[in-house]
């Protein structure tokens, strides 16, 4: 039990577990906003599909389960989302339905022709939806990410690590500081200003890359904004 009068090996453990905690706590929250802005997306992306059909619903058109399909997939690709994690066909009828029957704006004939036109549609799709998510679900496994969620992947890591990083430094700067403050009170003047001054420099140029870096995130937040249109169909 030696070891634990080294004030040596002390100081060096102490950072480095303050460190770790400090990384697994800020990437389990990190990654935690990155869920909830990944579901944020995929529910703009489900509006936006709706709101791409719905116009048509009013003229009596209704696209079949191709169109549908491609209107799944480039939606899921503008907003960066897994197609499988988006509402099938069937799921959007049932979505179409429900906004038509709790608008106040649609006659209640019009509301009985929509729904049975929507109706029509869940049925047709139906078989075509399971299809369509039985493959998605087997492809999940080796579905790629796309660069972007690879890129903000990387950046929750990189400030996780960052993060923890600092804190083992500053941690440790201050156990030393505290262990040798008689050797520094006894520095000549000059001596004492190099080494204030060289800490200086690496503490500016730590908080210098982990502020680029939280910019860089929060401009890949911005870029993002899901659409707030409201919803309801008149005709």
């Amino acid at each position: 039990m030696d070891w634990l009068n080294n004030s040596w090996l002390i100081g060096i453990i102490g950072g480095l577990i303050s460190g770790v905690l400090v990384t697994i706590i800020s990437g389990f929250c990190l990654a935690r906003r990155e869920n909830r802005r990944y579901f944020r997306k995929v529910s703009a992306a489900n509006k936006e599909v709706i709101l791409s059909i719905k116009p048509g619903i009013s003229e009596n058109f209704i696209p079949n389960l191709d169109v549908f399909e491609a209107l799944i997939n480039a939606t899921s690709r503008g907003y960066e989302v897994d197609p499988a994690d988006l509402h099938s066909p069937s799921e959007i009828a049932e979505e179409l339905t429900k906004e038509i029957m709790g608008s106040s704006f649609i006659p209640a004939r019009a509301k009985e022709e929509y729904c049975k036109q929507l109706e029509g549609l869940r049925m047709l799709t139906e078989g075509g939806a399971s299809k369509r998510r039985g493959l998605a679900e087997s492809e999940l496994e080796g579905h790629k990410k796309s660069e972007m969620d690879r890129y903000r992947t990387r950046m929750v890591r990189m400030l996780s690590v960052m993060l923890g990083g600092f804190a083992w430094l500053i941690s440790t700067a201050v156990f030393y500081m505290n262990y040798f403050r008689y050797y520094l009170a006894n520095l000549p003047d000059f001596t004492f200003k190099v080494i204030f001054m060289i800490a200086l420099i690496i503490l500016a140029a730590i908080i210098s890359c982990l502020v680029t870096l939280i910019f860089r995130w929060l401009e890949s937040e911005r870029a993002f904004k899901p659409k707030t249109d409201t919803f309801f169909i008149s005709k």
